[in-house]
């Protein structure tokens, strides 16, 4: 049996697990056909589907989002998790180390929140455009909402200098936060560019700058960076002496201080095949974090952290894609506590999270858009007192999600999603306690229907709801609700 838990104890990630089912013999497609099902088919399903046959022609100039894939939310994400992690759960020197994957989870989170991600075009269409507004939202549980909000604009400043503003607002059970990001590009030539960064922190010593170059060839782009992270920690807790303040009861002083590296390229080396790479490294970091009254009650935090992920991308056809993808999130920490400090246990702590998948977008008609999108998901922990070498935990998630998504498109711009899913969890190693609830393992079969309307090329909006249709003893019942709005100019 997997690992005990710890009641009330709770776990999150911002990122999925997931694994691939048969893509031959799918056993969501067998379910649904077979006889037992048919009775039970949700009467807005044959709603959805008179609404499909009533409407008129798509005309031939109908425009889905462009025929691409991308890791590049991804990478978005996973970097300002790294720059922003004040706001997430327990703040940056929580005992439930820097991935927090095991913070408010339930057997179901993970479809959940695979879920509520984008379609891959749509999502490709939005990363590369600089202006716009995104807001998806859904339910996690029956109380929690979870709801992520961006606005991003670039406009001129002066011959060859571009601002690029953006404020993210992110609401997660692990995290809570808005926050607020600028560049500042010079292009002395078409093909490099030079910017200086920023990212705010309503916390002053969380604030980040940075610094980065870019070439892009005729085959693409490709930018490197070089980040101070936390730039006025030193200053506001040392040279300020912020614990002064009757609000700030902690100072927090970096003997080893951080710094970034981020590398991006996207490239299209031959004719319909294009390469996609994101990753970053955290240099390795220690904080003392003490009473100021009592320089020995304390701990010493110690951080590794790095992340990289790749894409490949082949375009079979001109209405039809294919995709391969993994990433990696690793991070290694450590916490030693003061001489002072009684009944406390260090610790040394390995996190990772790993994803291998397949993706594939076809478009039949000038109607319709097919979706496929499988991973397998791996999430490993090991806990080590270094003391007595003793092993605290030692766990692993392995995951599979597949998605299967199906489009019509409207010539007066109604569209309509019809989503068939897919989860399954097992938790083959469990020494040692886990902070979760209930156990992970799980196994889900998810159907859902969407409805939307697009005001152009560039405005929609859209809701829908799913429901379990099978899986386990908990797997059936209502799935969840998702609502999303982009505007882009």
């Amino acid at each position: 049996m997997p690992g005990c838990r710890v009641p009330n104890a709770v776990c999150h990630s911002q990122f999925c697990a997931g694994g691939i089912s048969e893509i031959y013999g799918c056993p969501i497609l067998r379910r649904i056909s077979h006889p037992c099902m048919r009775p039970r088919t949700p009467g807005w399903l044959v709603l959805a589907a008179g609404l499909i046959v009533l409407q008129p022609p798509v005309s031939s100039s109908q425009q889905f989002a462009p025929l691409h894939t991308t890791l590049a939310s991804w990478d978005d994400a996973v970097w300002l998790d790294l720059l922003d992690r004040n706001y997430s759960v327990g703040g940056r020197h929580s005992d439930l180390g820097v991935l927090k994957q095991w913070y408010d989870i339930d057997r179901k989170y993970h479809i959940d929140a695979y879920y509520l991600e984008p379609n891959l075009s749509e999502d490709f269409k939005w990363t590369r455009n600089p202006n716009g507004v995104r807001w998806i939202g859904g339910s996690l549980t029956a109380r929690d909402l979870a709801s992520t909000g961006t606005f991003k604009t670039e406009i001129e400043v002066g011959k060859g200098w571009n601002l690029m503003t953006r404020f993210d607002l992110v609401s997660l059970p692990r995290v809570r936060r808005g926050a607020f990001r600028a560049n500042l590009t010079f292009s002395p030539h078409d093909r490099i560019g030079i910017a200086f960064k920023l990212h705010l922190d309503p916390q002053k010593p969380g604030t980040d700058i940075g610094a980065a170059v870019s070439w892009h060839p005729e085959i693409g782009d490709v930018q490197l960076e070089l980040w101070y992270i936390d730039i006025l920690n030193n200053l506001v807790f040392v040279t300020l002496d912020a614990a002064r303040q009757e609000q700030i009861d902690l100072t927090e002083n970096y003997t080893k201080q951080p710094f970034g590296l981020k590398a991006d390229l996207d490239l299209e080396p031959v004719r319909n095949f294009r390469l996609e790479a994101h990753g970053a490294l955290i240099t390795s970091s220690s904080i003392h974090v003490f009473d100021p009254g009592s320089p020995d009650v304390g701990f010493h935090n110690t951080e590794d952290i790095w992340y990289a992920g790749g894409l490949a991308e082949w375009s079979v056809r001109d209405n039809w894609i294919l995709s391969v993808f993994g990433t990696n999130r690793a991070a290694a920490s450590g916490k030693s506590w003061d001489v002072g400090v009684l009944d406390e246990i260090d610790y040394e702590l390995d996190e990772r999270i790993t994803r291998a998948g397949v993706a594939t977008v076809v478009r039949p008609g000038s109607r319709w858009e097919v979706e496929f999108r499988g991973e397998r998901n791996w999430r490993p922990e090991l806990r080590l007192e270094p003391a007595s070498g003793d092993t605290l935990v030692n766990y692993r998630l392995d995951a599979w999600l597949s998605r299967l998504n199906i489009r019509y498109q409207s010539r007066g711009g109604f569209f309509t999603d019809i989503r068939f899913g897919y989860g399954h969890n097992k938790e083959p190693l469990g020494t040692g306690q886990v902070p979760t609830a209930v156990p992970l393992a799980a196994t889900t079969y998810r159907m859902g229907l969407e409805l939307g309307w697009r005001f152009g090329k560039n405005i929609f909006i859209a809701g829908g709801a799913a429901r379990d249709i099978g899986g386990d003893e908990q797997g059936t019942g209502f799935g969840g609700a998702r609502g999303r709005g982009v505007v882009t100019w």
